[in-house]
């Protein structure tokens, strides 16, 4: 049986709403920021965590395309921010 996701990405952090820039939010993309910490050890936790974002699962299922899509952020499978 074949099956369907659906994403609701309200909120979810990834590029701004048209008029962004007017309530002072020009510029975001929690997703990719967060993505890019990891990739840069700013976000390495001893004991916790290190490393790239790891989410291969949400990536498969075309997180990372949505990112792409709507702000040109690419996240590639290893969780790399490119």
């Amino acid at each position: 049986m074949a099956r369907a996701f659906l994403f609701v990405l309200d909120s979810f952090g990834i590029g701004g709403a048209a008029d962004a820039e007017r309530y002072g939010d020009a510029g975001s993309n929690t997703f990719g920021h967060i993505a890019r910490a990891c990739a840069e050890g700013r976000a390495d936790r001893e004991g916790l965590r290190k490393g790239p974002l790891f989410v291969p699962n949400m990536l498969s299922l075309g997180l990372g395309h949505a990112a792409k899509t709507a702000t040109g952020f690419s996240i590639d499978s290893g969780g790399e921010a490119q």
